[in-house]
């Protein structure tokens, strides 16, 4: 199987260069998560306004319980075959949700948003991580690279008063939907 992954992706690499990079920083605080993105140019506001509508929609699914990988009923199994899906479920879904997330900021070739991924579980960074894929294939080419977590010796996180990251124990700043 892993041979043919990697034969999968020099194929797309030979046709589309070779995308996007991602990483995880550990520890990770699922309540005070710092999104970096990288871009081999300084972002433009065009760019940045792409990267913020992905983030909005991700969020949007995500406040919603999109991202509960404990009620993938259709993914399972016979998957759309079946024809069935079992409401009662869906009542699980609203126990996974993001709880806020910040806005779009940039400098120079780095961008980060701060998030609060709340209850949500790895499936929504998987979720972000395909978006962001064909947002680097499609609409911006120049962004290379996706970082979950960490902090920036050239850009570090804002501090709370209480020394904490701003997206600490209460989440990032929210913004207005």
């Amino acid at each position: 199987m892993r041979e043919r992954q990697d034969r999968k992706r020099a194929s797309i690499e030979a046709r589309h260069g070779p995308g996007l990079t991602v990483s995880l920083s550990n520890p990770i605080d699922p309540f005070a998560v710092t999104l970096w993105f990288e871009s081999s140019t300084p972002w433009t506001p065009d760019a940045a306004d792409l990267l913020d509508g992905v983030l909005t929609a991700w969020f949007l699914l995500g406040r919603l319980g999109g991202f509960n990988s404990s009620n993938l009923q259709l993914s399972r199994g016979d998957g759309i075959a079946a024809r069935s899906y079992d409401a009662a479920l869906l009542p699980s879904a609203s126990l996974a949700t993001l709880h806020d997330c910040g806005e779009v900021e940039t400098q120079g070739t780095l961008a980060r948003a701060s998030v609060n991924l709340g209850t949500a579980d790895e499936l929504a960074l998987d979720v972000l991580a395909n978006a962001l894929g064909t947002l680097a294939r499609d609409a911006v080419p120049a962004l290379t690279r996706f970082v979950v977590g960490g902090d920036r010796p050239e850009w570090p996180a804002p501090r709370r008063e209480d020394g904490g990251n701003e997206g600490g124990a209460g989440g990032p700043l929210p913004r207005d939907y």
